[in-house]
């Protein structure tokens, strides 16, 4: 009985593993909800909101698998105002870096040009 619940309860987390719209290996769950929650902030400083809705996607799906995983919910609300937050305040270079690198996204020229 006991292997029966190890297999259940490790089936969410292949799942995740398998579910990789952004191309990136993330280690964790909890990595994943971070790297959505910065990609979302990036995308929103550069006035890409079609990209920022992509990741707000993956993150409501990350958040099922969170809560089909830990039991617990997760406040999304909270974090990426925080997410937010942390991204306004750090130089346009690292957002336009960590949304190539993290996100797989391109910054157009002009979006990046408008943003101080």
């Amino acid at each position: 009985m006991n292997c029966v619940k190890s297999v259940i309860s490790v089936i969410p987390l292949i799942l995740i593993g398998c579910s990789n719209p952004d191309r990136v290996n993330d280690k964790t769950l909890e990595d994943k909800i971070a790297r959505e929650l910065l990609c979302i902030a990036s995308s929103e400083r550069f006035m890409l909101y079609d990209e920022a809705q992509k990741h707000l996607k993956h993150l409501q799906d990350a958040r099922s698998h969170y809560w089909d995983v830990n039991g617990k919910e997760l406040d999304l609300k909270v974090r990426v105002l925080l997410a937010r937050e942390h991204i306004s305040i750090i130089p346009k270079e690292y957002a336009a870096q960590l949304l190539m690198e993290e996100c797989k996204t391109k910054v157009p020229k002009l979006s990046y040009e408008s943003i101080r």
